[in-house]
């Protein structure tokens, strides 16, 4: 963003303000290397207010960024976080001599029920997991 004399009239958006309108362009003084620009905003509760920024946006000399621009910026807020939650999983198995059933029981009662007469044992298995939660 570079503002020019040709510049006044023209609408700026700023970071905190937004809409507003360049009013003035400040000549270079003597010994000031950057010459001013003066741009106006609505302020909810105090009216039209002047500010004055360098001509390539910045409000001073030592500013990173500009705070204004010729087009609005969008500013989003990431999404919140999710949790990391720990949670265990316990089940049973039917095995067999030759296989071990690729189904799953919530209980041991449950895998008693549907097992085979050629089970060898009923194992319980559990372990940990780590998921994200809302």
């Amino acid at each position: 963003m570079l503002i020019t004399k040709d510049d006044v009239g023209r609408k700026v958006w700023h970071i905190t303000k937004g809409w507003g309108k360049i009013t003035e362009y400040k000549s270079e003084k003597p010994g000031v290397k950057n010459p001013r620009v003066d741009c106006t905003f609505d302020i909810k509760g105090y009216g039209m207010t002047t500010y004055d920024f360098n001509t390539d946006g910045r409000y001073t000399l030592y500013d990173n960024l500009p705070s204004i621009y010729w087009n609005e910026i969008q500013i989003y807020e990431p999404p919140k976080p999710k949790r990391i939650v720990k949670k265990k999983v316990e089940v049973w198995l039917n095995v067999y001599n030759e296989y071990t059933s690729e189904y799953v029981y919530k209980t041991k009662e449950e895998a008693d029920k549907r097992k085979d007469i050629e089970r060898t044992a009923c194992v319980k298995v559990s372990g940990e997991y780590e998921i994200e939660e809302d």
